[in-house]
């Protein structure tokens, strides 16, 4: 709702109070969500937006990018004229487009991986609109899927349960994106599940590729193994 109780959308969380709503804000309101569900939390809870009159903004199409497709977005502006979009590794900038832009019409922008630039342009990206003076506008972060991808599959030789200290013998098998077997290296560690599931769930620590893909980029990675669920080829 706006200061005036009008109704502007619904918002509906997926996981610990996530969820996503779009609308077009105005800086001379103020906005507050109504928590109906679960009951009895009728109350308006203000929301703080960090509006502007002028800026530009980047919304992207999906919500994970799949390998061999380009990087396709949403830019608007407030004023008309020349921009620039770049994709960026990091601080590494990856492709670019010039593009001009009408004031508040949205136009989509697709961005090419050269192929040279293929086997880093993974994981987490960085698109940044820029205007004619080389001033950054506006910022979004996007999640590319690798262009290569490893399965290690697992399999105990004569059973499943195991006593203390019992030798154990494992069938270890690697496997490429089309599941034919490639060569690796591999480091094999030993835990006791029943002592994981004592630990909060947003408090373990992350897997393999939640380390490889998230870590690096973001101050704390808590409730890490909601991010990357599945397949690493999914939509999350």
């Amino acid at each position: 709702y706006n200061m005036g109780l009008d109704f502007i959308g619904i918002l509906k969380t997926k996981h610990e109070g996530r969820g996503k709503i779009t609308f077009k804000p105005s800086h001379t309101q103020n906005y507050f969500l109504n928590v109906t569900t679960p009951a009895g939390l009728n109350q308006l809870i203000p929301v703080k937006l960090p509006i502007s009159e002028v800026g530009a903004i980047i919304t992207s199409i999906h919500r994970a990018y799949k390998k061999d497709s380009p990087i396709t977005v949403n830019v608007a502006a407030t004023d008309d004229g020349e921009y620039r979009i770049a994709l960026y590794k990091r601080d590494l900038e990856i492709t670019e487009n010039r593009l001009s832009l009408n004031r508040l019409i949205p136009q989509t922008v697709e961005l090419y991986i050269p192929p040279s630039s293929v086997h880093f342009s993974e994981g987490v990206l960085r698109v940044t609109l820029f205007n004619a003076k080389g001033v950054a506008l506006s910022e979004r972060l996007i999640f590319k899927h690798p262009s290569r991808s490893i399965t290690v599959q697992i399999q105990p030789l004569n059973k499943t349960l195991f006593s203390p200290r019992e030798k154990v013998e494992l069938k270890i098998r690697t496997l490429d994106e089309e599941g034919r077997p490639v060569p690796a290296i591999l480091g094999i560690s030993v835990v006791d599940n029943s002592v994981l599931e004592m630990v909060e769930e947003r408090e373990k620590p992350p897997r393999l590729r939640e380390m490889v893909y998230l870590e690096s980029e973001v101050y704390e990675l808590k409730d890490c193994n909601r991010y990357l669920q599945g397949n690493i080829k999914g939509d999350t």
